[in-house]
Formats: structure tokens, sequence, C-alpha cells
């Protein structure tokens, strides 16, 4: 942790453009995503490291802009939601459906027939406008690849079906804890890459370092965009597909917390327009 906050600081808080997921990134698991909330004092740090970065912090994440709006009653922090299908990049504006939404009616008792073969009877699909969220920790054959791949295969040719008859195409992200049905190109990726272009347009010349923390395989196409631009990845947790890409890694949650909550507090330093140097590779664990 140390070391990542000593990296932050010497690029400059007020240079950095500070991205992150929510579950299990910095906010604890909860049966009911209903209960969520920030934790005491958490939406206070994230107001303070949007000051700090100079409005340039964002959410990512695979869940609805309610659940967002949810966990933080009091700030419309500007976030991409369902794994960018709904983006609130001005909070003094509407949210933006950026594509449209799928019509669930055609696939929905499908994608339940699915469900009764492999999941147990009382298990829910979450529906989200733009998504169906199914969470295979939920079902214990699942932890077999063999059957997670047949319950992938079902779900696929459902799509495909459903593209067939309505030329629209889905497609099913698989998070690590679950399977998140969404319109073809949601990805964190392109999420990123929109807040990317977005801040190289309103701030020219600037050399702006992104940085982005996340926990799941779901975060980590997200990466790529990162990389590009000189930036860091902060992976939280112990999911190896995911510490092994990290450039910084935090055990837990809390951990994370405790890293935005210190970062929140830096000074600002000088304005960079030079050439920075990309963030060490390596473990930064505690």
């Amino acid at each position: 942790m140390k070391d990542l906050l000593k990296w932050i600081d010497d690029i400059g808080i007020n240079n950095i453009i500070w991205v992150t997921d929510l579950d299990l990134t910095v906010l604890d698991s909860h049966k009911d995503p209903n209960q969520v909330r920030a934790p005491d004092g958490f939406e206070e740090t994230c107001r303070r490291l949007d000051a700090a970065t100079q409005d340039r912090f964002f959410i990512i994440t695979g869940r609805e802009l309610s659940y967002v709006n949810t966990v933080f009653p009091g700030t419309p922090f500007k976030a991409s939601t369902e794994y960018h299908n709904v983006a609130r990049w001005d909070p003094s504006q509407p949210p933006v459906e950026l594509n449209p939404q799928p019509q669930w009616s055609l696939i929905d008792d499908k994608i339940e027939a699915v469900i009764r073969r492999w999941w147990p009877d009382d298990f829910k699909v979450r529906e989200k406008p733009f998504m169906r969220s199914i969470h295979y920790t939920h079902a214990p054959a699942l932890q077999d690849e063999n059957t997670k791949k047949q319950a992938q295969m079902a779900l696929e040719q459902i799509l495909i079906d459903y593209e067939h008859l309505t030329g629209q195409k889905l497609t099913n992200i698989d998070g690590g804890q679950v399977f998140d049905i969404a319109p073809a190109g949601s990805s964190k990726e392109k999420a990123y890459q929109d807040i990317m272009d977005m801040m190289m347009q309103k701030h020219p010349g600037r050399d702006l370092v992104p940085i982005y923390f996340g926990d799941s395989p779901g975060d980590l196409d997200a990466v790529p965009v990162v990389n590009a631009h000189g930036g860091a990845f902060i992976s939280v947790g112990s999911d190896p597909k995911v510490t092994r890409v990290a450039d910084f890694r935090l055990d837990n949650t809390a951990m994370c917390r405790k890293v935005f909550k210190k970062a929140s507090f830096l000074h600002p330093k000088q304005t960079r327009t030079a050439n920075y140097t990309s963030a060490p590779a390596g473990p930064d664990i505690g």
C-alpha cells in the first residue's frame, strides 16, 4: 500500500484519472444488493478524491445506475453502469443510454429454463434494464468446469436464436462469479476508453495518468486501456487471474478504502505536460 501511495504522490493526485469498480473492490459483499451502502465516511472520501483529482473520479460497474445512487445517496458520481450501457458523465444532466434495451420478454422464459436445470429452486435472476445477471456461485453444480461449460453453451444458444430473430447481438460476460447477459460490445474497456477520450479532449497537452481498481476477471478488459496510457491497475483480493496482471495488489476492500482515504488528502503537484514513467511491475501487498 505504501508503494502505491508513493507512486500516486510522485505523479501528483491532480494528475490522476481515478477510476474504480464497486463490488468487492471498495464495497463488501451482501446477500441483498438493496441493502448495500457505502461504509461510514466513504462517500465523503470519494467526494474529496473527485476534488483532489480535479473532477476526474469515475465509477465503472456492471451494476445499474440506481444501485450506484443507493450506495452513494448524497452524491451523483460520474459513472458507467451495466457494462457501459448507461453512463452519467455530467451529474447535472440526465444519464445517457448507449445501446438499445434488449427485448427481454423474448428470452426471459428460456433463460429461466436453463436456471431450473442447474440452479437451486429458490435462485432468482437479477433483472436490470440492459442486463440479466446470473450468479453461478449460487449453483453448486457449476463448480464442475464441464457443467459450467454446458450451462454457458445453453445460454449462448439462446442468444444466437435471439440475434436471428431481432438482429440485436447479445453477449454473455463471465465476471468471475456471475454470468452477465448484455448487448454485444458491453465492456469496461469501452467505458475506460470513453473516459480517456473525454479527458484528453478536455485537457489537451496534459499528461494525465489513469488508474483502475478492480477485483474480478470482468475488470480485466479495462487494463489494456490503462496500460496504453502509462497507468496502473490495482487488484483487490486474491483471484490469481486478476492479481497476476496487477501493478499493485491490495488484500481486501478495507485496505482499498484506506488507500482512497489517504490519497484524498494528498497535496497537488506540478501539472504534468512531459512524458511520465509507467507504473512499476510486481506485487504491492499490504
